[in-house]
């Protein structure tokens, strides 16, 4: 129970984190035409050109949220926001859609967790069918099997409930955008890029706690005393650059997935893209995995060094008992 409670949390705080400036390839990608009606917004017709908002790439072509949601509240989002930091583009050229479509996969995610919950509470027995208690027992256990393979059970545990949620969070986002008229929030770096540093601080966090802060960059100087410098500075840079990697390693892919599908789906032509939304749910699991896996490598190497030095003062000690006898 305490999980899925944590697991709630940390969906919110993953929702919100994605809700920046807006860095989205899909902005660079359409250039000046963003400033311009789009091909795709005139096949639709006059009714939808008032839906969409003219100066933003997230209306580049058509998505669910210009029936459903009021330009006014979307332009009010994106002047919540403020000026891109990065591009430094006015608030009315700001990609919101990631901000609701976010929003969406949290509502998904406690759904699914609160239907889990309501299975399994009282009862100790599996799920009889799949639903939502099956999934993250399946999800859950999988995990938990991978992480005992890397740290002490103990820690595998502790560390369970963010690794699942983060896991759930990336696994609904990148599916949505299997769906017709929904883009994934993954393809924005807004997102992926909330989603590598949350994972970044936690398991930082998570090293200084198991090593202290002088043990905890100790590690970075190498064994070498007279390298010390060096190795320090390196290693650092690229101790750094980990939450960046992992967001652009999944935004790229799910960019990437997103364009061709929708490309293809554009033709109109029938049973086309089932082939490619087919490689598609294989490439949104498999970056799933990806950026999962490599969140619990870097948990497992962030107290791996404690563990052994632990490990030997232990060892050590016994060795001293020993001669003493």
């Amino acid at each position: 129970m305490i999980s899925i409670r944590i697991l709630t949390v940390v969906l919110a705080a993953l929702s919100i984190a994605g809700a920046g400036d807006d860095t989205s390839w899909a902005a660079s990608s359409h250039g000046e035409d963003a400033h311009a009606p789009s091909a795709s917004g005139d096949a639709h017709g006059e009714g939808h050109a008032s839906k969409a908002r003219p100066h933003a790439p997230e209306d580049a072509h058509w998505w669910i949220g210009q029936e459903i949601l009021p330009v006014s509240l979307r332009d009010k989002v994106a002047n919540l926001i403020g000026p891109s930091i990065i591009d430094k583009d006015p608030a009315e050229r700001l990609n919101v859609a990631h901000v609701f479509l976010g929003l969406l996969v949290f509502v998904i995610g406690i759904g699914l967790a609160l239907a889990a919950r309501r299975k399994v509470i009282g009862t100790n027995l599996p799920p009889k069918s799949f639903g939502a208690a099956a999934f993250f027992d399946i999800l859950m256990e999988m995990l938990l099997n991978l992480m005992t393979s890397m740290m002490p059970r103990d820690k595998a545990l502790t560390f369970l409930p963010i690794v699942t949620a983060t896991a759930v969070f990336i696994l609904i986002s990148n599916l949505l955008g299997l769906v017709p008229g929904f883009v994934p929030p993954t393809q924005s770096l807004n997102t992926t890029l909330a989603l590598g540093l949350t994972a970044f601080v936690y398991f930082t966090y998570q090293g200084i706690k198991a090593q202290g802060v002088v043990g905890f960059f100790k590690h970075f100087m190498g064994p070498m005393l007279i390298l010390a410098p060096l190795m320090f500075v390196v290693e650092m840079i690229a101790y750094c650059v980990r939450p960046l990697s992992l967001a652009l390693r999944l935004m790229g892919n799910m960019f990437g997935d997103h364009q061709v599908l929708f490309i293809f789906m554009s033709f109109g032509l029938p049973l086309i893209p089932l082939p490619l939304m087919a490689l598609g749910l294989l490439v949104c699991v498999v970056q799933t995995v990806v950026f999962t896996l490599l969140f619990i490598v870097y948990l497992s190497l962030a107290v791996e060094v404690h563990d052994h030095d632990h490990d030997d003062a232990h060892a050590h000690g016994d060795k001293g008992h020993a001669h003493a006898h």
